[in-house]
């Protein structure tokens, strides 16, 4: 299952949600409000040290960046979309 940490006002966030979607894939949606910092937070901060958001996991791999996220998926799952 894929776990999406991310800002809906995120425009990186953004990127990964279209390719997800454009590939059919579901998702559990974890919302990490930025205006309230809580990329910040202790709890986020030990997912994702950098504190950057999105954040996407799967299988235990942790994919922190929005360009290198969509071309993973894109890898990973070919034959959707």
């Amino acid at each position: 299952m894929l776990e999406l940490y991310h800002d809906w006002r995120s425009f990186c966030s953004m990127k990964v949600r279209l390719c997800l979607a454009e590939k059919g894939l579901s998702w559990e949606n974890r919302f990490v409000d930025l205006i309230k910092l809580e990329h910040m937070t202790p709890q986020y901060l030990e997912l994702n040290p950098m504190g950057s958001s999105p954040l996407w996991t799967m299988m235990g791999c942790r994919f922190t960046r929005a360009r290198s996220s969509t071309s993973t998926l894109t890898r990973s799952f070919r034959m959707f979309g």
